[in-house]
């Protein structure tokens, strides 16, 4: 597996946007997905590092709870992942917990997307790259 992106919890996602513009990252993708009612902004530095910001687009959102108790801050670490059961079976027995099964993610092409919690390191992403499809639509 590959790392992808850092997640990062926004309660404001304009002030957040400007805030990392200013430290020189330029945004590159921006997306609102419906079924997990959050808000996604892709941003981009010059060293292809890739930071995700996800806000919430109602109550209903999926990250409703973190972010009453974390406010901004990253949440997730994300992977490419070739096989996605297969890699969720490897991260089970190395003592990760599966919290979402495997559904498909509007902000990257449709491929799916889980994620896992692992006591030492939080929660990862894992994001499904099928052959050569590509992962920002």
């Amino acid at each position: 597996m590959n790392l992808h992106h850092f997640g990062f919890l926004c309660v404001d996602l304009e002030k957040s946007i400007l805030t990392f513009q200013d430290l020189g990252l330029t945004q590159t993708f921006r997306i609102g997905d419906k079924l997990r009612q959050v808000e996604l902004v892709f941003m981009e530095d010059n060293f292809g590092h890739i930071i995700e910001l996800v806000a919430p687009l109602s109550n209903k959102a999926i990250i409703t709870d973190l972010i009453k108790k974390n406010n901004n801050s990253f949440y997730h670490t994300c992977y490419v992942s070739q096989n996605l059961e297969e890699d969720i079976c490897k991260m089970e027995k190395k003592g990760f917990v599966l919290l979402e099964p495997p559904k498909e993610s509007v902000a990257f092409n449709y491929n799916r997307v889980t994620f896992l919690f692992n006591k030492y390191l939080g929660i990862i992403e894992l994001v499904e790259k099928k052959n050569e499809s590509r992962i920002f639509k």
